[in-house]
């Protein structure tokens, strides 16, 4: 994807969600493929945990906003029994204990009760935008 100051002005910009929803994406298909690891953000092999590939996207992006988007969809997607935490504010340690105590098929199905949320929100987000440009606001 080009730098944003690299598209032209009539191109749509992809709403920030849309941004984070393509990380978490990704994320999940690493997992699925087989690159994840239990214990550890990162294995010799570079395989990650759950939070190890949101973290790695942060990095190698430079967007600077991915884990704080990405998490709390990740956390609140967790089961309520793995919520240890009040609220999505700390929800990096429930993430790692729930990496690390599940299998690879659970974190994949976590990722992807995310990514439902993360599409429904992204939706009415869109729809959102397109009522403020159809009214002029």
């Amino acid at each position: 994807m080009p730098f944003d100051a690299m598209i032209p002005p009539e191109a749509p910009r992809p709403l920030l969600i849309e941004r984070v929803l393509d990380a978490v994406r990704r994320s999940r298909d690493f997992i699925a493929g087989g690159r994840w690891c239990a214990g550890h953000l990162e294995d010799d092999q570079g395989n990650h945990c759950a939070v190890g590939w949101i973290l790695w996207h942060e990095q190698h992006t430079s967007r600077g906003f991915i884990q704080y988007i990405a998490l709390p969809y990740l956390w609140r997607a967790l089961p309520k029994s793995a919520r240890k935490c009040r609220d999505a504010s700390s929800e990096f340690g429930d993430l790692t204990t729930y990496n690390d105590s599940h299998t690879r098929r659970s974190v994949v199905r976590l990722f992807d009760r995310a990514i439902a949320a993360m599409e429904a929100d992204a939706t009415a987000q869109r729809l959102v935008a397109n009522q403020r440009e159809a009214v002029g606001a």
